[in-house]
């Protein structure tokens, strides 16, 4: 009786822990898990008597060495889809092999530290961006004019017309990069003020249309609700806008397709982390046919600065998105497509 209420304290003494709480076998069967465990992992009593590596795929980690524990971070993907950053603090096996494993939700931590780490990074953009960008692009446009004009002057070969052609080709790209310089610098800007959805997703398609029929790739407009209006900063979601659209471009082959557009959204069916409690979001959408994201890169990193789709490449423009949706209360994420490609959302509140 003495050893049934020892056991019986311990567990309320387990299940009261802020701390999840994994007792796992030497053959790696989760013989116990406390409350706050199942509710970190979003798992039941049923994963008692499991493999901890089909409960948790992402546990291997946690046990490459056998003789001594470890303190590992892990993304990890809970049963509907969701991904957590979770701390796991493994403990020394046991004679019989058996371990502690005590873990614990850091995501907020983690995001913090990104955004702190981001606000950083483009900081400094911020002051390259002042010195650099304007005469940057003053010369660039007297040089891309120029180009421009004997490339129609009707006088050139054909051998210089391709090669004129890809100095335009280049002159294009390096505008771009330019103006993500620029967009880091003006991320932070809030003048608020009523805009017309269908208007503003239009004008940013007009925006970088010329590149994307350099790369020949199509621009469609997928229209959503009449008359939907957001309040929010109309030149920062422009440059949000242009950022994604460019990025989408730049990763598709000739002949491939990017859709923008727009819709509303119940809020009880936004994500769990979606900012507010407001009825309805306004959610703007975007798919391409592309390369998509490295298969090993987590959404999460996406949108550090200085890192592009292409990987050796750097960038700022999905930072910059970044920042500008979170600075209107939203939320972005990313996905692929089945067909190949990516899509984006954006969900921000309606007033």
């Amino acid at each position: 009786m003495t050893t049934d209420y020892a056991t019986g304290s311990l567990e309320q003494v387990f299940d009261r822990m802020e701390l999840g709480l994994l007792l796992v076998g030497g053959n790696r069967t989760v013989c116990r898990i406390n409350a706050a465990g199942r509710r970190i992992l979003a798992a039941g009593e049923e994963v008692v008597a499991s493999d901890l590596l089909e409960v948790l795929p992402e546990a291997r980690a946690l046990f490459a060495d056998p003789a001594k524990g470890s303190s590992v971070e892990l993304w990890v993907t809970r049963p509907e889809g969701s991904k957590r950053k979770v701390l796991f603090d493994v403990g020394d096996p046991d004679r019989d092999g058996s371990r502690m494993v005590f873990f614990r939700d850091v995501t907020a931590e983690w995001l913090r530290r990104e955004r702190q780490g981001r606000a950083e990074q483009l900081a400094v953009a911020e002051k390259m961006a002042s010195r650099f960008c304007h005469t940057a692009r003053n010369s660039l446009a007297a040089v891309y004019a120029g180009m421009q004009t004997l490339e129609r002057s009707g006088s050139v070969v054909p051998d210089d017309a391709f090669v004129i052609g890809l100095v335009l080709d280049e002159l294009r790209a390096l505008r771009g990069i330019l103006d993500e310089f620029r967009d880091a610098a003006r991320a932070g800007s809030n003048e608020l003020s009523g805009i017309d959805l269908s208007g503003l997703l239009g004008r940013s398609i007009a925006a970088v249309d010329e590149s994307a029929r350099a790369r020949r790739v199509s621009l469609e407009l997928a229209a959503g609700p009449a008359n939907l209006c957001l309040k929010g900063d109309e030149a920062a979601l422009g440059r949000m806008l242009r950022n994604l659209l460019r990025n989408a471009v730049e990763s598709c082959d000739a002949g491939g397709r990017v859709l923008l557009g727009w819709d509303v959204r119940l809020a009880e069916h936004a994500p769990t982390d979606a900012p507010t409690p407001r009825r309805r979001m306004t959610i703007i959408f975007g798919e391409d046919h592309g390369k998509g994201f490295p298969k090993d890169l987590a959404e999460v990193e996406v949108l550090k600065p200085f890192l592009k789709r292409d990987t050796g490449e750097t960038g700022l423009g999905l930072a910059v998105v970044q920042e500008i949706v979170e600075a209107h209360g939203g939320t972005i994420s990313f996905s692929a497509l089945p067909a190949g490609g990516t899509r984006f959302e954006i969900l921000l509140p309606e007033e």
